[in-house]
């Protein structure tokens, strides 16, 4: 008898991820570059993140979703990610961050993360969000009323949530073969 694993959550996905550790996923929706965090970005995930950017034909409408436990950045990677964003601002359409939780923690969070934006004068509109569907609700009023728009924010929010589960620590199945 052969013991055979198999994951309790099935991966929609076909497509492999644009990056993917075990903190970190990017994913190309169409026109939106969509990330999701579950710890503050390292080396490789920004790099990778970049890479995604400068590759995309036209400007990209990014969302960054930060899970509520993730640890805010050291002032390193803060400078780091600040780089590159005013280094590829002209290929950005617009930038929605996500930071998730409730509670004054959060807000916290959210807020700094405005008040920095603020003085950084992006080519880019941006806004820090608290949830995925506000985000996806946002970032798609950005986008030109006469374009060819091929996703809603269902399917935006869809997407964030497979990604999650790419992420989120499964239970193993025994299944006997």
């Amino acid at each position: 008898m052969t013991l055979v694993v198999r994951t309790a959550v099935p991966i929609v996905r076909e497509d492999p991820p644009l990056y993917a550790d075990a903190a970190h996923v990017t994913r190309k929706l169409g026109s939106f570059l969509l990330t999701l965090s579950l710890a503050a970005p390292n080396e490789r995930s920004l790099r990778a993140f970049a890479a995604a950017i400068e590759q995309h034909e036209t400007p990209v409408f990014v969302m960054i979703v930060v899970d509520s436990g993730a640890r805010a950045p050291d002032a390193a990677t803060k400078d780091a990610i600040r780089e590159v964003t005013v280094r590829l601002q002209d290929r950005i359409a617009a930038f929605a961050y996500v930071v998730e939780g409730e509670g004054f923690a959060a807000a916290t969070v959210r807020g700094a993360i405005s008040f920095i934006s603020m003085f950084a004068r992006y080519a880019f509109p941006e806004r820090v969000l608290a949830t995925v569907e506000e985000a996806a609700a946002w970032l798609l009023q950005q986008q030109p009323a006469n374009g060819a728009h091929a996703y809603d924010a269902r399917q935006i929010v869809r997407a964030i949530d497979e990604m999650r589960s790419e992420l989120r620590p499964r239970e193993p199945n025994a299944v006997s073969v």
